[in-house]
């Protein structure tokens, strides 16, 4: 019984750390219009593919569309992934701000 009433606490005070941390209502309203840019830009992407794939006459323009689809997305991914490595750089200078402050105290 205690076992659980000790998991119990863990897990609500994991929950109000979130809930007082960078999970912020302003932070959830810049995550949030981030991922819907994201999206959008897959989605034109895929977009932009299928008009070329639907436009091509012959074999070679459609090999053509897969290869120039292949390019696009990559540039797509190594942007997201350009992202996600700052975004990292970023919570970790938070953590050891934060590492910092609670040691002065």
């Amino acid at each position: 019984m205690a076992k659980w009433a000790l998991i119990i606490t863990f897990f609500v005070s994991l929950t109000s750390i979130y809930a007082e941390g960078d999970f912020k209502k302003e932070n959830f309203a810049k995550v949030k219009a981030e991922a819907l840019a994201n999206l959008d830009k897959r989605i034109q992407h895929l977009n932009d593919t299928k008009s070329c794939v639907s436009s091509s006459s012959d074999r070679k323009a459609l090999k053509e569309c897969r290869k120039s689809a292949r390019k696009r997305g990559e540039a797509l991914r190594s942007e997201f992934k350009e992202k996600r490595k700052e975004m990292k750089e970023k919570m970790m200078q938070m953590r050891k701000e934060r590492k910092a402050q609670k040691q002065k105290k």
